[in-house]
């Protein structure tokens, strides 16, 4: 049952991903669409993992099926990596730069962010019993 909801929730993200990659524009060959997925799930995967899946108290499949599988197929590293490396053939330098640094550094502080946010909700005690949660998610954001 979590495969089979992991992959329902990967042809989500996917799905989603194709869609919003044929409306955003790439203005000048800038993947902006790519720059946009991935920071979305850059910080929605650790907030859905570490504070949305348990304040809704939902199984772990879900919570698997919402991260590895949505923001699994939603986000996307090869699609950044390729898209990288073609404005850095068409020497676009500064282009390939900003969308470097903006991904890397914008990925990881969205991530930052969204744990950040999680670990304020919990600990301003939101839920009674909630801090025992949050103490039981492993290093991959998932409950033991």
């Amino acid at each position: 049952m979590t495969a089979l909801l992991v992959g329902l929730g990967g042809m989500l993200g996917g799905s989603l991903r194709y869609t919003l990659g044929l409306l955003v524009p790439a203005p000048h060959g800038f993947p902006l669409a790519t720059l946009m997925i991935n920071l979305v799930g850059a910080f929605f995967l650790p907030l859905w993992t570490q504070y949305l899946g348990l304040k809704l108290k939902l199984p772990e499949r879900w919570i698997l099926a919402g991260g590895t599988g949505f923001c699994g197929a939603f986000t996307t590293f090869s699609s950044f990596s390729l898209d990288a490396l073609k404005l850095l053939q068409r020497q676009q330098f500064g282009a390939a730069f900003s969308y470097i640094l903006i991904s890397a550094v914008g990925g990881l502080g969205l991530s930052l962010l969204a744990v950040t946010i999680a670990q304020h909700q919990y600990h301003t005690g939101v839920h009674e019993g909630d801090n025992q949660l949050l103490q039981d998610i492993d290093k991959s954001g998932v409950k033991k």
